[in-house]
């Protein structure tokens, strides 16, 4: 018994093995078969363990560089500088590992000295080529060409405080490819004809200058560039901070390519074995050569991130990560992962089990494996397929400014307006509603009381542990008579300090939800309670009698982790397909090596474009995402059908909008209708049936037949 996470990375001890491996070596030697619960999660951690992040730079004590650099100079030290003499692999680590200090340094000191330095960074994760992308589109922002003789004003933003631009797309493409030629060798030696590129090399040179001097040199070239339409003064230096930002994050990102890259040789070289600690995010070397690279290559990463709880002026958290190669080729490819044994002893089966692990064209739950068998209970068969799981949509309702009703959006707010939204839902909800004989029970009691007798429980599902916190100490302070029939769920804490938190339950003690006779809400973190969590009460059935979705649940617009994901899923379909984006097959092997890396890079910039934005992505991506946002969907109505009972769906953000075309509802359904009229109908029918009727019944309801 043994988690993806142990099998790779914990090693044999000497006294069960002469030979030094690790648990999932031995256990490949010896093992008749594999069998993998979940399967689409463990494909998930399996992808997260090959593109590894660390702390870079922040408050804690897990920095990176600040447990490298002492351990590196400390052994130094020790030795005289031995290696420094006689190995040029140490002495250009050295120098990488001083110069990324100095620039986390830089870094920090603009973080630290400009707001909106901060407020650029924390919007998701970034790199050199999508901070170089957001200048781009800066500069080439023009205003409206307003109609002759219009007097109108250019229409505003829905903030109003600024007209729109627009993107003058040529323009774009220009500066797009000047700024991916010049972070591609940030400082190099530049020999090519465009003046741009010339000029922002030759400052990058200087990047180790004084942050001032450098800014100052920005502005100045940016003055003389007649495509940047900036007022001068504040917005002309603001740009060339954002400039010098994207510069010292590009020669950031290549020292840290070389530190990360070397780390094992000179690790190897000095003897420096204390080193190794600092890197414990990093994959098993010896599994590097057994999975294929990343599609892009290894590339670095950033996020920036600030404590909610922290002081004013205390910066946040800079960490960083590294794409090392398709970590969920282990999963796909195990049995022959170590190639044919020399004795001719058959290879272990592998049995992967998940009720969500075919999932469409999901690059995060589908499988990449055919579907072998379903396993089907007779229990459901009591309940007709189509009463299953039934499917509402609740929103909140408020008056705006102009009289009229309008539904209460969660999703798609960030910081105090989102909290606003979603406690505004919670009140409304948990309010005792006047009526025509008298004060009717709240929202949250009606649906409660319409479930069937001992399962008279309430799922509230959020974004996250604090919103579920937040959520918990709402409700007590409006309803303060329920304050002992309310818990939260909190991350499993190895402290134990969870206990010490009156009403909440920690994530693996959630199945004894039953057991607290007087709870009869559950508020939790949608992706905490979707999958392994049998929830039952004294009758073996399902305890949990509805779940209401508070918020939309939606890929983060930054997650890097997606495309990632998605990159993954791209390479296993070229390798298993013969990598036809290299060209020709019998073209010479290096041209097709080229002609492969230029696709990929290209297939990997684009997407770091594009935001992950449902009602912005193009049909296959569109449909890539509904298939990404079905198995959670199915994972939570499978904690309430347990021993042949129902469940009911509530969506109570007013973003589902199930009258909308962008409408993720409707979206799920068209991918579960396309899948159950396609060749793989005799896979989806059975697993996602009941699921395609609940969204079926909502939708007509306020779409008319769809």
């Amino acid at each position: 018994m043994a988690t993806a996470q142990s099998l790779l990375h914990c090693r044999v001890p000497a006294q069960l093995s002469d030979e030094a491996k690790r648990y999932l070596e031995l256990a490949h030697e010896r093992s008749d078969v594999f069998a993998f619960d979940e399967a689409d999660r463990v494909q998930i951690q399996l992808d997260e363990i090959f593109s590894p992040s660390q702390t870079l730079a922040g408050p804690g004590k897990d920095a990176y560089l600040d447990e490298v650099r002492p351990l590196f100079e400390q052994h130094n030290r020790a030795n005289h500088g031995k290696h420094l003499t006689t190995s040029s692999t140490v002495r250009q680590w050295s120098i990488a590992i001083n110069s990324a200090g100095m620039l986390v340094a830089r870094l920090r000191a603009l973080l630290g000295e400009h707001r909106h330095v901060r407020e650029w960074l924390r919007e998701g994760y970034f790199n050199e080529w999508r901070l170089g992308v957001q200048l781009a589109v800066e500069i080439s922002r023009r205003p409206p060409k307003e109609a002759e003789g219009a007097k109108e004003r250019p229409t505003a933003d829905r903030d109003g405080e600024r007209p729109r631009w627009k993107v003058d797309e040529e323009l774009f493409a220009q500066w797009r490819s000047v700024l991916r030629e010049w972070l591609t060798n940030p400082g190099g030696l530049y020999e090519g004809s465009d003046p741009r590129v010339a000029a922002l090399s030759e400052i990058s040179a200087r990047g180790y200058d004084d942050t001032s001097q450098i800014t100052q040199q920005l502005v100045d070239w940016l003055r003389q560039d007649c495509d940047v339409i900036v007022a001068d003064g504040e917005p002309r230096r603001r740009l060339a901070i954002r400039f010098q930002v994207a510069m010292t994050v590009a020669l950031l990102a290549k020292q840290l390519d070389h530190l990360t890259r070397y780390s094992w040789e000179v690790e190897s070289e000095t003897g420096a074995e204390g080193m190794s600690s600092s890197l414990v995010h990093r994959p098993p070397p010896e599994y590097l050569p057994l999975v294929p690279e990343s599609p892009m290559g290894n590339l670095l990463g950033f996020q920036y991130r600030e404590d909610e709880h922290a002081l004013t002026d205390q910066l946040g958290t800079l960490s960083f990560f590294r794409c090392t190669g398709i970590g969920r080729w282990l999963l796909l490819n195990l049995p022959h992962l170590f190639g044919d044994s020399a004795d001719e002893q058959p290879r272990p089966g592998v049995l992967l089990l998940s009720a969500t692990s075919w999932a469409g064209t999901s690059p995060r739950y589908d499988v990449q494996v055919p579907v072998a068998g379903i396993l089907c209970s007779k229990a459901a068969e009591a309940v007709p397929v189509d009463k299953r799981i039934e499917c509402f949509y609740l929103p909140s309702t408020s008056k705006g400014p102009d009289g009229r009703s309008y539904e209460r959006k969660v999703s798609g707010k960030l910081g105090d307006q989102r909290t606003t939204a979603l406690l505004d839902i919670l009140a409304d909800f948990c309010s005792a509603q006047p009526g025509p004989r008298g004060v009717r029970p709240s929202t949250l009691e009606r649906i409660r009381d319409d479930v069937e007798p001992g399962r008279h429980r309430l799922l509230l599902l959020v974004g996250n542990y604090q919103e579920a916190k937040l959520a918990h100490s709402k409700l007590v302070e409006l309803r303060p008579e329920w304050a002992d029939q309310i818990m939260h769920m909190v991350p499993d804490d190895d402290r134990g300090t969870h206990h010490w938190d009156h009403g909440s339950l920690a994530r693996s003690r959630v199945s004894t939800l039953a057991s607290h006779q007087d709870v009869w809400i559950l508020i939790t973190p949608m992706l905490a309670i979707e999958r392994g969590h049998n929830i039952l009460n004294d009758d073996h059935v399902a305890a949990l009698g509805a779940a209401l979705y508070l918020v939309r649940p939606h890929l983060h617009p930054e997650d890097l982790g997606y495309h990632i994901e998605s990159m993954n899923r791209w390479g296993v379909e070229q390798i298993r397909s013969g990598m036809p984006a290299a060209g020709l097959p019998d073209a010479p092997l290096g041209e097709r090596a080229e002609m492969f890396q230029r696709i990929a890079h290209r297939r990997w910039a684009d997407r770091l474009e594009e935001p992950v934005r449902y009602a912005l992505t193009g049909p296959l991506e569109r449909r890539a995402m509904d298939w990404t946002n079905i198995p959670p969907l199915n994972q939570i109505a499978g904690r309430m059908l347990r021993g042949a009972a129902r469940a009911r769906i509530y969506f109570c953000d007013g973003a589902f909008a199930p009258r909308s075309d962008d409408s993720i509802l409707l979206g799920m359904y068209r991918a579960l209708e396309e899948a159950m009229s396609g060749p793989h109908a005799e896979i989806a029918t059975p697993l996602y049936l009941p699921l395609k009727h609940g969204l079926h019944n909502l939708l007509e309801q306020y779409r008319g037949d769809v």
